[in-house]
């Protein structure tokens, strides 16, 4: 098979003759012709393409940028059907601009990145068309991920040619209870909720260029003339948002008495979104005169996936003070205070105070 052809358009209908130094018209002037492409190499910063180029590859290899030009067709040069193939071989980036009025794809100048190569046609008129071949390489993915913690205002910005983004909100949690001292009378106040969880797949473009991301303060336990306070929501520009638990419910009446359960923080914005934890409360009874206490403890914080309730408190049978524990983890309700025969009205147990909330943001980039 020919792989390519090159002859005369006439053909001749004389055969060869004896003399040896004229051309032979049909072993020589009707036979396929040899026929060779150019090749020049280019090392240097600078280069202008000639008509002699035509069909040839010009490589370019420098580590820095490279400026290249092209003139228009003029005359005889650079005609209707000339060609070039210019291929980028180093680390730097080759520009090529048309000259005299010279355009390439319409555009002024093209950028031949490295490996990669330009096709260049010649239309006979100013504007050349030129074909981008691009290098070839595996398909990959990178990984990264940000973490946004203790609570806060931050900036994300995200990872150079981010293709997308799994954004992770949680709330703050409630702070615990405190509960008031009677005497002979047992106290517990009530633990707070957690924060909620939201999670949201978002494109590099929905993101942009950057987002403000805020991330909750744990709320604070209930004390002496306080109440407990909620935890503040966790956000991600709009886009994302992990609410904050309740603070859970002070104790202040002697006797019998049913607190109501602080709630979790409410299932926030996200493409997945789980409401946070309630903190538990528990019934307050008498003391009896035999000093044979019910054995009941309670006020535990709420949980959530990422962060524990504070614990509950032992039951206490003697003249005793015992302030919440702290929330634990991103997002765990404070637990409540406990108080047991305190004669002193003004001697409170404090409540603990929510974990704070937290951001997570795992990337996806080229």
């Amino acid at each position: 098979m020919t792989v390519k052809s090159l002859r005369h358009h006439f053909v001749s209908a004389i055969s060869d003759g004896t003399d040896q130094t004229q051309v032979q018209p049909q072993t020589e002037w009707d036979d396929d012709h040899d026929f060779w492409l150019g090749y020049r190499a280019v090392t240097g910063t600078s280069d202008t393409i000639a008509h002699a180029d035509h069909f040839s590859v010009i490589t370019y290899s420098n580590a820095s940028a490279i400026s290249a030009g092209i003139p228009a067709p003029s005359g005889n040069n650079f005609p209707l059907g000339w060609r070039v193939r210019l291929r980028n071989l180093g680390p730097g980036a080759v520009t090529l601009s048309g000259t005299g009025g010279a355009t390439i794809n319409t555009a002024t100048s093209v950028t031949i990145n490295s490996g990669n190569t330009l096709d260049l046609h010649s239309t006979g008129a100013a504007n050349y068309v030129g074909a981008p071949i691009l290098a070839a390489s595996p398909f990959s993915i990178g990984v990264s991920f940000q973490k946004f913690w203790p609570n806060g205002t931050y900036t994300y910005t995200p990872v150079a040619n981010l293709i997308c983004a799994i954004v992770e909100t949680i709330g703050a949690g409630g702070g615990g209870g405190g509960a008031e001292a009677y005497a002979t009378y047992t106290n517990i106040g009530g633990g707070g909720g957690s924060g909620s969880y939201s999670r949201k797949l978002l494109t590099g473009a929905q993101i942009g260029a950057s987002q403000t991301v805020t991330v909750g303060a744990g709320g604070s336990g209930g004390g002496y003339g306080t109440n407990s306070t909620d935890g503040g929501d966790t956000s991600f520009g709009t886009l994302c948002i992990g609410k904050g638990g309740k603070g859970g419910p002070t104790c202040s009446t002697a006797g019998w008495q049913t607190l109501t359960n602080a709630a979790g923080g409410d299932p926030g914005v996200g493409d997945l979104c789980f409401a946070g934890g309630p903190g538990s409360a528990f019934m307050i009874f008498a003391m009896l005169a035999t000093n044979a206490p019910y054995a009941i403890t309670g006020g535990k914080g709420g949980d959530n996936f990422f962060g524990g309730g504070g614990v509950e408190q032992p039951f206490l049978t003697t003249q005793s003070t015992q302030n919440g524990n702290g929330g634990t983890g991103y997002g765990g309700g404070g637990g409540a205070g406990i108080t047991c025969n305190q004669v002193t009205s003004t001697t409170w147990a404090t409540g603990g105070v929510g974990a704070g909330g937290a951001c997570f943001v795992t990337e996806f980039h080229s």
